[in-house]
C-alpha cells in the first residue's frame, strides 16, 4: 500500500476542517500549494463535514473488520 504523498485533511484549533486545495483544484493549484511543508486548505462545509465523518465511519469500521477477521482466523488455525 502506497500512502499519499501529501495530507488531505487538516482540523484547525477552533475545530474547521480544511480539505487540501490539491484535491480540489488539482489543475491549476495556487503555487504556494505546491511548495513543501506548506498545507492549502478550503474549509468544509457542514454538510461536507458530515459527509466526511460518514465516510471516515465506514472506513475505520472496514478496517477494524479485517483486522479482527485475520485475528480469528489465525486462532482458528493454532487450534
Amino acid at each position: 500500500m502506497t500512502w499519499p504523498k501529501r495530507d488531505m485533511l487538516a482540523i484547525t484549533v477552533d475545530g474547521a476542517v480544511l480539505v487540501n486545495v490539491l484535491a480540489i483544484e488539482e489543475d491549476n493549484p495556487p503555487p504556494l500549494a505546491l511548495q513543501r511543508g506548506i498545507f492549502v486548505g478550503v474549509m468544509l462545509t457542514a454538510d461536507e463535514q458530515k459527509l466526511l465523518a460518514e465516510h471516515i465511519y465506514d472506513a475505520t469500521a472496514e478496517a477494524a473488520s479485517i483486522i479482527s477477521g485475520r485475528r480469528r482466523r489465525a486462532r482458528a488455525d493454532r487450534k
